[in-house]
């Protein structure tokens, strides 16, 4: 009679006869986790419209609601929309509140069109103002984001996605 032990378990070994560790057992949890986060069929073009104009609101709570209604659009504009808002180049232009990227120039910025990718010119400072997120919206974005690109469709973008989690240098967005 053994006492403690495993009781006759064996721990899960990888093909080199070490254990697996926890890293392996949470990527799979996440990934698990992923299949849950799938956008949801049928999802209306006008409801990521919607929640991309919800960006330009004051509050963070509206924001960080937008953001979930963008990753749950299933629009396929929704991941870059929402890698530019964590990476900090999103703008509302303060006269229609249209959201755009931005792209810094000498005294002002270059607009590109979130819906379209159309070049929308240039303009001063003034006329547009940053999508401003605080830590919260951070955490939340690096989520969404997580689950969209775990459940892609493309094997390439969910690879990248695992070895990102894994701490891979080398796989970059």
């Amino acid at each position: 009679m053994r006492c403690g032990g495993s009781h006759g378990r064996q721990p899960l070994v990888g093909a080199s006869g070490r254990g697996l560790g926890i890293a392996p057992a949470l990527t799979l949890l996440v990934l698990l986790m992923g299949l849950w986060a799938a956008p949801p069929a049928g999802a209306a073009e006008g409801d990521f419209e919607r929640a991309l104009a919800q960006l330009s609101e004051r509050s963070f709570k509206v924001k960080s609601a937008a953001a979930e209604a963008i990753a749950a659009s299933g629009d396929e504009r929704a991941l870059a929309v929402l890698r530019g808002l964590l990476a900090g180049d999103l703008y509302y232009h303060k006269d229609d509140k249209r959201i755009v990227y931005a792209e810094s120039l000498d005294g002002g910025y270059r607009l590109r069109d979130v819906l379209t990718g159309g070049d929308l010119g240039a303009v001063g400072r003034r006329d547009v103002r940053k999508v401003g997120i605080n830590n919260s919206m951070r955490a939340l974005l690096r989520g969404v984001i997580a689950g969209l690109t775990l459940t892609s469709p493309d094997p390439q973008v969910r690879l990248r996605a695992v070895r990102e989690m894994m701490g891979d240098p080398g796989a970059a967005p």
